[in-house]
């Protein structure tokens, strides 16, 4: 018995046999190359014409197959001329017999116990150096039989490795002893503890890998659903048709069809790694957002709608991954159940929940498998989820399997039921796990028959958004952000919280999350698209007008706030006017910042400090809505002077405040604090004296901190400033300048430490060392940021993501100022260098707000020209600005200008 075929080559591969084989090794190395350059270009040729990606992995498989039998008795002919069995063994994937251009070449030499040790060593130094200067990575190990068993033993990645093995060329009866004798006696003894220890092994590299198979940026074999979970199914499938008898009445694991389905599924994971490789001209597994146009149009996918090839590309990998998954599960259930495994359901307790569903410990079984067998039973698929989601218990995948076999039950019927859409919208209702319901639903395929608009979303990439999931996961995952409300102590879930019970709109808050992306698969402006189709949805849902009416409102304006909050400045009295008028109310508003939140956490871009002024922003729009004060961000300019100056006139400066109060602009009086300004008279005061060129104030908060800043107008301070934050390993989210009339700047910085690292003290007073090294002229700005990128990559020049850089202008929103807008591959130093850029195109920078998203850099920027103090009127002149932008964030080097660098 064995466990693989022995045959050693496709006989569409030839075998490689020079002539004379004692002939010059010169030679015989140059045939051996290009052998295996014209097979591999054949291979490849097959590959692009469509072949299908096992037939390419076996013929690259085949095509090693032949240069090691070569190696071997060329080896035997001219440097071993003895007779001595051994066996040259194919392991992992190359035992298999399935091989990607860069994938491992895992070899072992076999050998019985008696063969002279100077033999072996001769033999196997010999054939490894051959393929290793032919330019073939291979791995090695040689051993006997009892060596085998022993390394089997203790570690079973040796045995995975083992149970794939494959007889390449030798002593063939070696390699059958060596199966029957170790390999098949192993796997008797040990069938279900090494199950056991590979299924453990499959679940810690999912949870180290975030769980989620539907990373955008997917590595395609280690991920949940890719090809090693594909090959763990394989291996059990494996082992139960080696050894039916410990299985006993479970087999088959699984149905001819569903085989059929993950092989299908697999074969589509290793045409895109095989190219992947070819692209990448290495081996490499993790399929890059900026490499998946390319690969698939490789693959012959084309633009469809004016979505991208890649999107249908990724929707069939995704869809191939859940296969994978689901036919996972499936074979893991059977063994579970049955108690093969360390989930023994024997003894568990059994509780019927309902006619025709029974929980057994923690998960909720259908109790028969004709519990759907009639269409007037579809009902009972809502009630299912409804049931598991109230009483806290896990679908089990018994349940899930026969949903998705009677998914035709789900009907135009189904859809408009009353009933079944009281039962929906009761487990969003839900206090906890509505988004892990939500999840079994998508996956079975329920969630996607009964919202035929949800199910555009499922797989669906969409190029445009900075996000690390697909748009369906990501929906979920923002439901999600929404129950840890209900389980979380912090004091901003508790915030949250409250607001939601105010609203008593939980159901309808969660539908506008898995809703609210429904647009994007239908074109530009998803908010729009996306809000056209809520009424036909609503209607479907029977849900009352007023609710109807605060749906579509959800989905048409989730993008609002959160564009408000992170692109412009909310201390405009105009900006926060036109906010609140959009929003309308205080339970709009209310539901509206959860959304935000909920779905700006789910990007996988989001920190403490983003809450932070998120509800800033949301206090600010309260107050206006609640008619409690001005649109201003804090006191009108008069009650601002009042407090200001009896603040001034009780620490005896009340002159300095007056010409203080004369110098600032008029938005200061509006957007500053009393006390704030107390601290400015202090740092003007530091400056008058001389003894500094500039004069600093932090002050930590709760989540980020505040710098106010002091010098003497002078070119391209914010870029200077900038520059010193980075340098510094902070990172800007948002920066205000006043220039007084006297040419003094007040710059307010908020700034958080870099990649979510903590705030110490050590590094604000690194920060201010700095500033003061700077601007006295003791070190150079360039070369501070320079170190700071070789930190980061040692010995490597700062790199540009791909992806281009675009810039937008804005001459509508602002009454003073021209809003200009950067999205670019984010690099350190890259607002030094936008910043730079605009001082040198003769702008002042009075406001800017900077976020990243992924690798993407969006900095916005409110400027006037420098001389006139105006906005940018002329159309040329804000063409040329563009211009220089373009090139200065796609320039690798630091944008430089000595004429402002010190």
């Amino acid at each position: 018995m064995t466990f693989k075929e022995t045959t050693v080559l496709d006989p569409s591969v030839p075998s490689f046999s020079p002539q004379g084989r004692r002939s010059e090794r010169t030679q015989v190395l140059k045939g051996l190359k290009d052998f295996v350059r014209r097979e591999r270009a054949l291979t490849y040729k097959l590959h692009r014409e469509g072949a299908s990606g096992r037939t390419v992995a076996k013929r690259l498989a085949r095509l090693i197959d032949a240069v090691i039998v070569f190696a071997h008795q060329y080896a035997r002919e001219v440097a071993c001329d003895e007779e001595t069995p051994v066996v040259w063994i194919a392991t992992g994937s190359y035992g298999r017999g399935e091989l990607n251009p860069f994938s491992d070449i895992d070899l072992t030499l076999l050998h019985s116990g008696d063969t002279p040790a100077a033999y072996v060593e001769h033999l196997m130094s010999a054939v490894l150096q051959l393929l290793w200067d032919a330019g073939l990575g291979v791995s090695h190990a040689c051993r006997n039989s009892e060596g085998c068993r022993q390394a089997m033993e203790k570690d079973y990645i040796t045995a995975s490795a083992l149970l794939e093995s494959r007889y390449v060329t030798g002593d063939e009866s070696l390699c059958k002893q060596f199966e029957n004798e170790v390999l098949l006696k192993f796997f008797s003894n040990n069938l279900f503890s090494f199950i056991t220890d590979r299924i453990e092994e499959a679940r810690n590299r999912h949870r180290s890998r975030g769980m989620s198979p539907y990373l955008i940026e997917p590595n395609i074999k280690e991920n949940p659903g890719g090809l090693r979970d594909a090959q763990l199914t394989s291996w059990i499938l494996q082992l139960s048709q080696l050894l039916p008898s410990q299985f006993g009445n479970l087999l088959p694991l699984l149905k001819e069809e569903e085989v059929l389905s993950l092989q299908k599924a697999r074969d589509l994971l290793l045409r895109i790694r095989t190219q992947l490789h070819l692209i990448s001209e290495r081996k490499n597994d993790v399929l890059e957002r900026a490499l998946q146009e390319e690969v698939a149009r490789s693959l012959g996918y084309k633009e469809n709608n004016g979505l991208p090839a890649a999107t249908e590309l990724m929707r069939d990998y995704f869809t191939a991954v859940g296969k994978i998954r689901f036919h996972l599960n499936t074979t893991l259930s059977r063994l579970e159940g049955a108690g093969r495994l360390s989930a023994d359901y024997r003894g568990v307790s059994r509780r019927p929940m309902g006619p025709d569903t029974v929980a057994i410990g923690k998960n909720l079984y259908f109790s028969s498998e004709n519990a759907l067998d009639s269409p007037w039973k579809a009902k009972k698929m809502m009630e299912f989820f409804l049931t598991a989601q109230r009483h806290h218990l896990e679908p089990s995948q018994q349940a899930l399997k026969l949903l998705y076999e009677h998914l035709e039950l789900v009907d135009q019927g189904f859809r408009s039921d009353p009933e079944i859409a009281k039962l929906f919208m009761g487990i969003l209702e839900g206090t906890g796990d509505v988004s892990k319901i939500l999840s079994h639903m998508r996956d079975c395929g329920l969630l996607g028959r009964y919202i035929p608009e949800f199910d555009d979303l499922v797989g669906f990439v969409h190029y445009e958004s900075l996000h690390r999931h697909t748009v369906d996961e990501h929906s979920l995952l923002a439901i999600d952000a929404v129950d840890k409300l209900s389980q979380g102590d912090r004091p901003e879930e508790a915030q949250k919280r409250k607001l939601l019970d105010e609203t008593g709109k939980q159901a309808l808050l969660r539908l506008a999350l898995l809703l609210h992306d429904i647009g994007k698969p239908r074109g530009p402006h998803h908010s729009l698209l996306g809000a056209a189709v809520i009424p036909t949805i609503a209607r479907r849902l029977y849900l009352a007008e007023e609710d109807a009416r605060l749906l579509e409102f959800l989905v048409e304006n989730h993008l609002e706030m959160a564009y408000l909050f992170e692109r412009r400045d909310h201390g405009e009295e105009s900006a926060l006017a036109a906010f609140a008028e959009k929003v309308g109310n205080l339970t709009n508003l209310k539901l509206l910042y959860i959304l935000t939140s909920a779905d700006n956490k789910a990007s996988g871009s989001w920190f403490a400090w983003h809450d932070s002024l998120l509800w800033e922003l949301y206090q600010k729009a309260a107050i206006v809505l609640s008619g409690d004060g001005t649109t201003g961000a804090t006191k009108s300019p008069k009650t601002f002077k009042e407090e200001f100056l009896e603040l001034a006139r009780e620490r005896g400066m009340a002159e300095e405040a007056v010409r203080h109060c004369e110098a600032v602009p008029p938005r200061y009086a509006i957007e500053v604090r009393p006390a704030e300004a107390m601290i400015h008279l202090k740092l003007i005061q530091e400056l008058k004296k001389g003894k500094t060129p500039i004069a600093l104030y932090f002050s930590p908060m709760a989540t980020f901190l505040e710098v106010w800043l002091s010098t003497e107008d002078r070119p391209a301070s914010f870029s200077q400033i900038s520059g010193i934050f980075a340098a510094g390993g902070l990172s800007i989210i948002s920066a205000q300048a006043y220039t007084r009339k006297d040419g003094i700047i007040l710059d307010r910085f908020r700034v958080v430490p870099v990649e979510g690292q903590p705030l110490t003290d050590k590094l604000s007073q690194e920060v201010q060392r700095n500033f003061l090294d700077i601007f006295g002229g003791k070190r150079s700005l360039i070369e501070m940021l320079r170190s700071r990128q070789r930190r980061i990559v040692p010995g490597k020049r700062p790199s540009v993501s791909k992806g281009p850089t675009r810039v937008y202008t804005d001459n509508e929103s602002s009454p003073e100022y021209t809003i200009i807008e950067v999205v670019s591959p984010d690099r350190v130093g890259l607002l030094y260098t936008i910043s730079l850029c605009l001082a040198n195109c003769g702008l002042d920078i009075h406001f800017a707000k900077v976020a990243t998203k992924l690798d993407r850099a969006i900095d916005v920027f409110y400027v006037t020209d420098k001389v006139r103090r105006t906005k940018l009127l002329e159309e040329e002149r804000i063409v040329q600005i563009k211009q220089a932008l373009i090139e200065a964030c796609t320039d690798v080097t630091l944008y430089e200008d000595k004429r402002h660098i010190s």
